[in-house]
């Protein structure tokens, strides 16, 4: 076990671990000979940066070290898998790292996993994707449009960052809708 220290107070053990090491081309490190590097979260939730050393004198010893700081040494490693492991550091992650400009990864991430719901919960694989409308603005809102052939069927899935919502019906359902029936008109893949 190596101790967590919190200045000069100890304040936990947790297991020794190097998952922040990198391959240089010779040996796994932290960026110097003999000098290791491990991520760990202890029980209370606070993120701690072991520091392993293979140097003859010297004792592995640990710091707690605040989200932001985890998030650093996470993406200085290049070992972002754990990412997956911490996903509250992820969060962290997209709240402290400039992105580049344009339309954000969440609103491609959310509309992939709207359209995997979709898709298994409708049964969508009888669908197609006949259209996609996104909002000029930036805000994350989205409308999918989907037909099937066999029942001549429409399906219009609606996203929003607060929930997605999913209308099924023919044409002539959807003229009742006045902001639906214009998206449906516009890909009507009945002509």
């Amino acid at each position: 076990m190596v101790q967590v220290f919190d200045g000069e107070e100890i304040v936990g053990e947790v297991s020794y671990n190097d998952n922040l090491d990198f391959w240089d081309g010779n040996n796994y490190t932290s960026g110097s000979t003999g000098r290791h590097k491990g991520l760990a979260k202890l029980s209370d939730g606070r993120f701690v940066l072991i520091h392993g050393t293979q140097w003859q004198g010297e004792r592995d010893h640990a710091e707690v070290i605040t989200k932001k700081r985890a998030v650093q040494e996470i993406l200085k490693s290049g070992n972002e898998d754990l990412f997956e492991k911490f996903p509250e550091l992820d969060e962290a992650r997209r709240e402290t790292i400039l992105g580049e400009s344009g339309p954000t990864p969440k609103t491609k991430r959310l509309s992939d996993v709207h359209r995997a719901i979709v898709r298994a919960a409708m049964n969508a694989e009888d669908f197609t994707l006949v259209g996609e409308f996104n909002r000029a603005d930036g805000e994350e809102h989205g409308h999918y449009v989907y037909w099937n052939d066999d029942s001549e069927t429409i399906m219009v899935c609606s996203l929003d960052e607060e929930r997605g919502d999913i209308e099924v019906g023919t044409m002539e359902d959807f003229s009742g809708h006045e902001h639906l029936a214009a998206i449906v008109e516009a890909v009507d893949p009945t002509r």
